[in-house]
C-alpha cells in the first residue's frame, strides 16, 4: 500500500460537484477550549471535499463558542447544550443531528492533515457496502506529523474517538452511545454493537489525524478511572455469561495495576464506587451479543485481519494467538508513566498512531 500522496492524488478520481458527492457531516464536540476549536476549524478549511456540513456541539462552555464558530465557518450548524452532557452525551446528540451520509467525528483539538483526506475516506467507504466505521492513523503531539511510513489496512475491534468516520446508516441500525458512560470508553462499547450488527471497522492509515492533545480539561487519573468503570460496564452489557466473569476479572486486574502504578488510588476508589452505583441500570440494559458477533469480535481482538474475505471466514482465536497478542500488543501498549517516573510523555507504542518521539 502506498503512503498518502501529499498532492491528494491518492484520494482517487475527484468528485465532480457537491451534488455528486455523498454529504459528510464533520461533528466536533467542544467545551471551554475556544482557541483549540479555532485552530481546528482553520485546519478543516483546507479540506477540498465538495459536500461538507460542519456541526459543532458546545457542551455548556462557560462562554458560548458560537462567536468562534461564526468567525471561522459562518455557515456551520451550531448547537449549545443548556447544561453539560459530557463528551459522550454530546457526541450522541451530534449523531442524531447530523445530516450527512457519513459522520466524521473529531475533538476540538484534532483535524485531518491532508486536504484530500475526507475525499479519500469517502472513496474507501464506497468500495465496501458493509464497512461501517473507518478509524484513522492518529499523530499525537503539538508539532505536525512527519511523513508517515506506509501501513496496511486492518480490520479492528474498536476505533479512536478523536479521529474516525462512520456511515449514518450505522447510527440508524445500532443507535447512539450509552450516554451514562459520560466520558471515555464509549468507542469500545459501541464497537461491540457495531460488529454484532454485521458492520466492519477498518483501520485506514491513508488518513492521518493530528491530535494536538490540549492539556486543558485533561486529567490522566480521571481518564483511567472512567476507562476502568466503563470497560467493566461494557462487559456486563454485552458479554454472555460465564465468559463475562473472566473478562471482568482481567479488566479489573489490568486497570487496577495501572491505577496503582500511577499512584491514582483516589480515582480507583471513585471508579469502583461509581461502577457499583450504576450497576442496576447496566443490568437492566444488558443484552449479550450473538455467538457469531462474539466470534468475530474475538478474532479481531487477537488476530490481524486485512481482507474482507478473511473477516467473513474468521474462526475463534487459538491459545497461541491469544498469547502472541498478550506478548506483542498488550505488554507493549501505550500508557502513562509510573508515579515514580517524572519524565514527560508516555511509554509503549499505540497500534493506531504515529506518536511524537519522546
Amino acid at each position: 500500500m502506498q503512503a498518502p500522496s501529499q498532492s491528494g492524488s491518492a484520494a482517487g478520481r475527484p468528485f465532480p460537484s457537491a451534488s455528486a458527492a455523498p454529504r459528510v457531516t464533520v461533528m466536533i464536540t467542544a467545551h471551554n477550549r475556544p482557541e483549540e476549536l479555532r485552530a481546528t476549524l482553520r485546519e478543516l478549511r483546507r479540506q477540498r471535499y465538495p459536500s461538507l456540513e460542519l456541526l459543532v456541539i458546545d457542551d455548556a462552555s462557560a462562554e458560548s463558542l458560537e462567536p468562534v464558530v461564526r468567525a471561522e465557518w459562518p455557515e456551520a450548524r451550531f448547537h449549545r447544550n443548556p447544561q453539560n452532557l459530557g463528551l459522550i452525551g454530546s457526541r450522541s446528540l451530534g449523531m442524531t443531528l447530523a445530516g450527512g451520509d457519513y459522520i466524521l467525528t473529531l475533538d476540538d483539538d484534532s483535524a485531518p492533515v491532508d486536504p484530500d483526506d475526507i475525499a479519500r475516506a469517502v472513496r474507501r467507504f464506497e468500495r465496501e457496502p458493509r464497512l461501517g466505521v473507518l478509524t484513522f492513523r492518529i499523530h499525537e503531539g503539538l508539532e505536525p506529523p512527519p511523513p508517515a511510513e506506509p501501513q496496511a489496512e486492518q480490520y479492528m475491534h474498536s476505533y479512536i474517538g478523536c479521529g474516525h468516520m462512520m456511515r449514518s446508516e450505522v447510527v440508524r441500525s445500532v443507535g447512539a452511545y450509552r450516554d451514562f458512560f459520560v466520558y471515555y470508553g464509549e468507542e469500545g462499547e459501541y464497537a461491540v454493537r457495531v460488529i454484532d450488527q454485521g458492520w466492519s471497522i477498518l483501520f485506514f492509515p491513508d488518513v492521518v489525524v493530528h491530535h494536538r492533545l490540549s492539556p486543558l480539561n485533561r486529567s490522566e487519573g480521571k481518564i483511567t478511572a472512567y476507562n476502568l468503570r466503563n470497560n467493566l460496564w461494557t462487559i456486563l452489557l454485552n458479554v454472555p455469561f460465564p465468559r463475562a466473569a473472566g473478562e471482568f476479572s482481567w479488566k479489573l486486574m489490568s486497570y487496577g495495576m495501572e491505577i496503582v502504578r500511577r499512584g491514582e488510588l483516589r480515582w480507583g476508589a471513585w471508579a469502583i464506587g461509581s461502577f457499583a452505583a450504576g450497576l442496576p441500570r447496566v443490568l437492566r440494559e444488558r443484552k449479550p451479543v450473538s455467538p457469531a458477533g462474539l466470534r468475530t469480535y474475538d478474532a479481531l481482538r487477537f488476530r490481524r485481519i486485512e481482507t474482507a474475505q478473511a473477516l467473513a471466514e474468521a474462526r475463534p482465536p487459538s491459545a497461541g494467538e491469544r498469547w502472541e497478542w498478550f506478548r506483542t500488543v498488550w505488554l507493549r501498549r501505550r500508557r502513562g508513566r509510573g508515579f515514580w517516573d517524572r519524565r514527560p510523555g508516555g511509554i509503549g507504542k499505540s497500534r493506531w498512531g504515529t506518536e511524537a518521539e519522546e
